[in-house]
């Protein structure tokens, strides 16, 4: 292909952006609208607890298996502190985020877009399928929520919007599409397989974990 026709082509593009534009003036991207609806019912959720390391090295994995996770007997005790996602999902203030982002939490505080914090209280959760209910006091705010889709309704290559707080960068947006359905992967422990995932590849880091 010549550079003319190279030249002619793109120019021919912007060309037909442009007049989309001044055509459709009140024109709003699908995924520019899915934001605005939904940013405002994710939230931020930062965490805090207290985890033990043995002096030993060697040691320290014999001991979490005997005394569970976070108990070894002697050794450093240290405060850490955590980044995650969530979103509301009852007006009551019930959030639904990851169990690996406020599991043996000692303090969980939520962040909405404009700002507001508030403390939360873990309800419940499940490990196995790596999903926890956390709740906070609104006291009067009025709370934006999100409706749970179907997802036996998905199809592959239908858009995937994401919106979290990778490496602690509030409320960031990524996209994607779904690219595949039904995906099998093995546990990090190897106790088995995590079965019926839905694969993306829209940006996903730490931090973007229950949004």
């Amino acid at each position: 292909m010549s550079r003319k026709r190279v030249i002619f082509i793109v120019l021919l593009l912007v060309a037909s952006l442009i007049s989309f534009g001044y055509v459709n003036p009140d024109y709003e991207s699908p995924i520019v609208k899915v934001v605005k609806e939904s940013a405002p019912a994710v939230v931020k959720i930062d965490v805090s607890k207290t985890t033990y390391t043995s002096f030993d090295p060697f040691m320290d994995e014999f001991f979490r298996k005997f005394f569970g996770e976070d108990e070894i007997p002697w050794g450093l005790k240290r405060r850490t502190t955590a980044i995650g996602s969530g979103f509301v999902f009852d007006e009551k203030g019930y959030i639904l985020t990851n169990e690996h982002v406020v599991h043996n939490a000692e303090s969980i505080t939520v962040t909405f877009l404009d700002g507001s914090k508030f403390r939360a209280t873990y309800i419940g959760g499940d490990e196995e399928l790596d999903i926890a209910v956390i709740k906070i006091d609104p006291k009067g705010k009025e709370l934006k929520v999100l409706e749970f889709g179907d997802s036996d309704k998905l199809e592959i290559g239908e858009w995937a919007i994401a919106i979290g707080n990778p490496l602690g960068l509030q409320h960031t947006v990524t996209i994607g599409v779904v690219s595949a359905l039904h995906r099998k992967i093995p546990k990090p422990d190897g106790s088995g397989y995590y079965t019926d995932l839905i694969q993306t590849d829209a940006a996903i880091n730490p931090g973007n974990s229950g949004g």
